[in-house]
């Protein structure tokens, strides 16, 4: 490699870095996010998602729960691999902002998705699966009966205080 690629190549390194910091922070304010983000170029976005897409390392929920704010067309089929391939990371925060993740990019396979999810041990995990189904039971008569395991699977379950109050709410409990 000669001089001038790497020096290319370390500017771009260093910025990638500092979004995936940036990213990866605690706590970020959206209004930050906002003012910050189109600060990145899209290089180094894509840069940034096709190294996570390229690991099986995986990488923290708050930090796959950021990763729609870079979307990008030229990014889109990697940060897809990358939800896919943490919809069974150990951290359920992970697990969650995958499935969510996949909602935001209209994955074509997110009901399946959804339904692969439906036995997640981890409530947010589940509710976000639910979520994406409920409005879909209207039409496909195969989920209203599996929507209704999953509430008496999990009611009185204290763990599974969000899921079943979206199930009760969408009509989901005793009465189906």
């Amino acid at each position: 490699m000669n001089a001038t690629a790497s020096t290319t190549q370390t500017p771009m390194r260093e910025e990638t870095e500092r979004l995936l910091s940036f990213l990866s922070a605690d706590e970020v304010h959206p209004l930050l996010m906002e003012k910050e983000l189109p600060k990145y170029s899209g290089e180094a976005k894509g840069e940034l998602v096709a190294r996570l897409a390229a690991t099986l390392d995986p990488p923290p929920g708050r930090l796959l729960s950021r990763l729609p704010e870079i979307l990008t067309d030229q990014n889109r089929d990697a940060m897809s691999s990358v939800f896919i391939l943490n919809l069974r990371a150990a951290e359920p925060e992970a697990r969650r902002a995958s499935l969510v993740g996949l909602k935001r990019l209209r994955h074509p396979a997110l009901d399946a998705f959804a339904l692969l999810t439906l036995r997640d041990d981890a409530d947010a995990v589940l509710d976000a699966a639910c979520s994406i189904l409920i409005p879909k039971a209207a039409t496909d008569a195969k989920l209203k009966p599996l929507l209704a395991e999953v509430y008496r699977a999990h009611r009185g379950d204290e763990a599974f205080q969000l899921t079943i109050g979206l199930l009760e709410g969408s009509g989901f409990g005793e009465t189906r």
